[in-house]
This record gives structure tokens, sequence and C-alpha cells, in this order.
């Protein structure tokens, strides 16, 4: 994660940049919050369709047995 607030003047002085920092921050955090609920979300979408795959494959070939010659 890049430093946004790299390079601001009077970082710790000025009430302005200070509350414009606060700013940053949260967007910053509230983006990657964001990004790893979609993810979650992603990884759970994928894993009910290939459960899903698995069962009907199961019920299409689950009932065919080798025959003994």
């Amino acid at each position: 994660m890049d430093d946004k607030t790299f390079g601001l003047k009077n970082k710790k002085k000025s009430k302005k940049v200070q509350n414009y920092i606060k700013g940053v921050k949260a967007k910053v955090t509230q983006i990657s919050e964001k990004r790893l609920i979609a993810e979650r979300y992603r990884k759970k979408q994928e894993k009910e369709e290939n459960e899903r795959k698995s069962k009907m494959l199961a019920q299409m070939f689950g009932g065919y047995k080798k025959q003994a010659k």
C-alpha cells in the first residue's frame, strides 16, 4: 500500500492537512475492505459452482458400475 500523504508539508501542524490525511486514510481502508469482501464473495461463488458441478456429475455417472466379464 502506498503512502498517499507522502510529501505533504506541515503534516503534523496544519489542521486542514490533518483532516485531509484522515480522509485519505479512511478512503484507502474502505477501498481495501471492499476489495476483500468482493474477493471472499467470488471465492464462495466458485466453491458453490464446483460443488454443484460435482453433484451433477455424480448424479449422472454415479449409477453406472463396471460389469464383471
